[in-house]
């Protein structure tokens, strides 16, 4: 890579509640990144376990600590968007972290990065056992049906958030309709072709399939991504999977699915 010539302060950002077995990867991972025009902001969520006596370890290394009570993992991101001052914002969460300790460098060395708005890559996820599966960014135009890139391998511009911050009517998928939101209102979006962050399997979107798919049909429809019968026709076929999958004993027949749908549709189009 060529030296850096850009070098915007950026602001990382954990969200953390009861992670002591995450939350000290994390940290070690966001303070040891050799790119030096860092702050960190830890925004935990009055965590009962030994999570703050793991965080009070590092904090001459912490610029910002709140610990207080939220209402779930976008309320405290938004919480954290209160007292950010870098240029860019990367969203670390406990048991995230950076694929190497030169990713911000390198990230920065790229040619006229400060000419977009966000800047994506791809990502590895760790199962139980420790394995890596690679996770490539996907294309933008999908963004109605699916998440193109994870959030931990996401940068955004803080003007990005000038406007608005993450919706917290939506329980899983309020960074994917932020950035699909961004993405429709012609924020520059950068790909950046490497890993930049790794991230646990089995996260709460994961665990909460069906609450995806009906979070994701909203949003497609919220947007108006694309015509409301390939949105409805796609989702129906991935509700039926959700359901599937989380309860394969008691599989509804698909009128039972269309019926779901239609009062959907219903409830979506009288907001």
């Amino acid at each position: 890579m060529s030296d850096i010539v850009y070098q915007p302060l950026v602001s990382l950002v954990t969200v953390c509640f009861n992670a002591q077995n995450e939350i000290e990867n994390t940290i070690k991972s966001v303070i040891e990144q050799s790119y030096g025009h860092i702050e960190y902001i830890i925004i935990d969520g009055k965590s009962t376990d030994s999570t703050l006596d793991i965080v009070e370890r590092y904090k001459n290394k912490i610029d910002v600590l709140i610990s207080e009570k939220d209402q779930g993992i976008y309320d405290a991101m938004n919480k954290a968007l209160d007292h950010v001052s870098g240029e860019w914002i990367i969203f670390m969460n406990a048991g995230d972290i950076f694929v190497h300790a030169n990713v911000l460098k390198d990230i920065f060395s790229a040619k006229s990065i400060d000419e977009y708005d966000v800047v994506y890559g791809d990502t590895l996820v760790v199962d139980l056992d420790g394995n890596s599966k690679f996770l490539p960014a996907k294309p933008l135009d999908g963004f109605w049906k699916y998440t193109p890139f994870s959030h931990q391998s996401l940068l955004m511009k803080k003007k990005c958030f000038e406007k608005d911050k993450f919706n917290t009517v939506y329980r899983v998928m309020a960074d994917n309709e932020l950035h699909a939101r961004k993405h429709k209102d012609g924020f520059k979006f950068f790909y950046y072709n490497q890993p930049i962050a790794k991230y646990l399997s089995g996260g709460f979107s994961e665990q909460n399939r069906i609450y995806n798919v009906i979070e994701r049909w909203h949003i497609a429809y919220h947007l108006k991504m694309v015509d409301k019968n390939e949105i409805d026709e796609y989702f129906i076929r991935a509700m039926a999977n959700a359901i599937k999958h989380d309860y394969p004993e008691n599989l509804p027949k698909r009128n039972l699915i269309k019926d779901i749908a239609k009062k959907l549709k219903h409830k979506w189009t009288r907001r």
